[in-house]
């Protein structure tokens, strides 16, 4: 999976050089209007850091093991967070799972992606939980939130985060 729209190509393009000099950060928010394909990045980027046959780039094969696992939605060592059924809100019971996914190593010894989606709806319990895990980051862990509106999260998770606004 390469980058999934033309207009998110200079975003994809600093994630692969960060990529290349080993510089991606623990934390980033992706902000921006709905429909945007903030969710896609977001998804794409761990799909590029989850491959294990990538040559240059964050450009994911998708054959190898990591592809495969990642396009089925099984991939150990990639958990996606949003809204379950019928709630309004990410709940505190929900964040403390991915927590706990972080505790635990890398199935195949590289990196551990969680990514909420839409992070502007976690309610204040789930937001203070999900304040730990950003103050305290575990080795090879990286944490992406998405956004429709971020002025909705508190301050001081905007503030843990690297902000990216997609236009």
């Amino acid at each position: 999976m390469s980058c999934p729209f033309p207009w998110l190509a200079p975003i994809w393009e600093d994630f692969a050089r960060r990529q290349s000099r080993d510089r991606i950060g623990h934390a980033y928010l992706f902000s921006g209007r709905e429909g945007l394909g903030k969710g896609a990045l977001a998804e794409a980027l761990a799909a590029g850091l989850l491959c294990e046959t990538r040559s240059a780039g964050l450009d994911a094969c998708g054959q190898c093991r990591g592809c495969l696992l990642q396009q089925a939605g099984n991939h150990p060592d990639l958990r996606l967070l949003g809204l379950e059924d019928e709630r309004k809100s990410i709940v505190i019971d929900q964040v403390r799972e991915l927590i706990e996914f972080f505790t635990l190593k890398s199935h195949y010894g590289g990196r551990k992606i969680g990514i909420v989606n839409p992070a502007d709806s976690m309610n204040n319990a789930a937001a203070n939980a999900l304040l730990k895990l950003l103050e305290e980051p575990p080795s090879g862990a990286l944490l992406v939130l998405v956004a429709h509106r971020p002025a909705l999260l508190p301050a001081t998770i905007v503030s843990r985060c690297q902000h990216l606004h997609v236009t």
